[in-house]
């Protein structure tokens, strides 16, 4: 089986234990945030081919005397699961769904053409073809997601809307950016209203963005927005990261 975390992470360094995953916000109407610990992951048991830790900072742990490390990596492996997925440090939303997805394609497609590929082989295959995306190919794909959401789905819909305007920033289209930008504002401003704190952001972000379109520059969409280390380094894999079941895929 594989078991697939998707939130955001916290590392605590004075107390590795209490690090975890943020599995829902705090809330007035609903209460305090629900964090998974590494704590109660270590009493867990998980029969998992693989886990997979799509937080920052999951892979963060706290070294000791004899090379033992604490957080929740070492949490995941004490609570049954085989190999675990993690990032060493902050990761960039786009950038780790397009790994995750390749990563996955590359385990499904050895799957069903009964290729031994492992699963170090599959992240390497993700992460080198993460590094060689033009910005064409990643504006292709964000509009191509963004065409599929449903459009009562606003918080799938500002994802990809956000992630096209990082695209064509990264070619150096800032006019572009800023008509994408413009659109977000009235989507925002229709979901949250103009005095919401993501409203502003948006604004400032218009702002920033109006700045570099006064730069006389050409766009570049043979660009490679993701060959920077930042975003692809923080992926590794700890444990049995061989081959893994065909029947762990289904």
């Amino acid at each position: 089986a594989i078991v697939h975390f998707a939130c955001h992470g916290e590392f605590d360094a004075a107390n590795p234990a209490a690090s975890g995953l943020l599995l829902a916000p705090s809330q007035p109407e609903l209460g305090p945030a629900e964090v998974l610990t590494a704590a109660v992951v270590s009493a867990l048991a998980i029969d998992a081919d693989l886990v997979t830790l799509g937080a920052c900072f999951s892979g963060r742990n706290l070294v000791r005397p004899g090379a033992e490390f604490f957080g929740m990596t070492r949490s995941m492996l004490l609570a049954g699961s085989r190999a675990v997925l993690v990032a060493s440090r902050s990761i960039d939303d786009l950038a780790a769904r397009i790994v995750f997805t390749d990563f996955y394609n590359a385990l499904r497609s050895n799957s069903v053409q009964t290729k031994t590929q492992t699963l170090a082989e599959s992240l390497q295959e993700a992460i080198d073809h993460l590094r060689r995306m033009t910005a064409r190919e990643t504006v292709a794909l964000c509009e191509a997601q963004a065409a599929r959401i449903d459009q009562s789905d606003h918080a799938a819909r500002l994802f990809w809307t956000f992630a096209l305007v990082k695209s064509v920033i990264a070619a150096r289209d800032f006019h572009r950016a800023a008509e994408i930008l413009e659109h977000a504002q009235q989507l925002i401003r229709t979901k949250f209203g103009s005095d919401s704190e993501v409203f502003r952001s948006v604004g400032a972000y218009k702002k920033m963005n109006r700045l570099r379109a006064g730069i006389d520059q050409s766009p570049d969409y043979e660009r490679l927005p993701f060959a920077e280390p930042r975003f692809w380094a923080p992926f590794s894999l700890v444990g049995d990261f061989g081959a893994i079941s065909s029947t762990a895929l289904h």
